[in-house]
């Protein structure tokens, strides 16, 4: 079956980037004229697309396109360095790189970003292939991000075992399209009902390393 693929969400999952995602996402809404929603909702930002989330508030197409504008230039600047790495995670990709695993992220995030961020927290190494989002080429949303990361490695899912490792739905969701499970963490941003939908999910960073090695057993 070939060697064996880890996809990775990175915003809650292996990063808790909240918040400068949070500051970034509040200097939008300011900047176009909305009003903060409730922190529970703030909450829920990480994961998905911010234009996604802007047109979930209500916002109309054009001031959510603003507003995406105004969250990317502020991020840029200020917000994705304000993130750290959940525990346990440079352990445990540096044991699956010696278990020979092919580790990529398969992240919303835009790559360049993705990639900084990763290269700035001391584990952009440990992947064979940072993958995220990029708007300008049309690359937007899970499902895209990895065809374009299975497309980027000549990867055919049906020919070697991959696994998705992320936090919300979208995470399972994504991933299903290509017949690829899921496991979610609980660390991240998702809920219940989420982590039921998965194919698995796991509380901490070594039930994580268990149930990868279960999958892959």
């Amino acid at each position: 079956m070939g060697v064996s693929v880890l996809l990775i969400d990175v915003d809650g999952t292996i990063v808790n980037s909240y918040p400068g995602i949070r500051a970034s996402f509040i200097h939008a809404l300011e900047t176009i004229g909305y009003p903060i929603p409730s922190e529970e909702r703030l909450r829920k930002v990480p994961g998905p697309q911010i234009y996604d989330t802007l047109i979930d508030l209500g916002l109309p197409p054009e001031d959510a396109k603003h507003g995406l504008q105004a969250f990317r230039k502020h991020y840029r600047r200020h917000g994705w360095h304000n993130a750290a790495l959940f525990e346990g995670w440079p352990e445990l990709l540096r044991t699956l790189r010696e278990e020979g695993f092919t580790l990529c992220t398969a992240t919303s995030k835009n790559q360049d970003l993705a990639a900084q961020t990763l290269e700035h927290l001391g584990v952009g190494d440990a992947f064979d292939f940072i993958g995220g989002a990029d708007v300008d080429a049309g690359r937007q949303g899970k499902a895209a991000v990895i065809d374009h990361v299975l497309r980027t490695l000549n990867i055919d899912p049906t020919q070697q075992r991959a696994l998705m490792i992320g936090d919300r739905s979208h995470d399972t969701e994504g991933a299903a399209e290509f017949d690829i499970p899921t496991i979610l963490v609980q660390w991240g941003h998702g809920e219940e009902a989420e982590w039921n939908a998965a194919y698995d999910y796991a509380g901490d960073i070594s039930t994580l390393e268990e149930k990868i090695h279960a999958f892959f057993k």
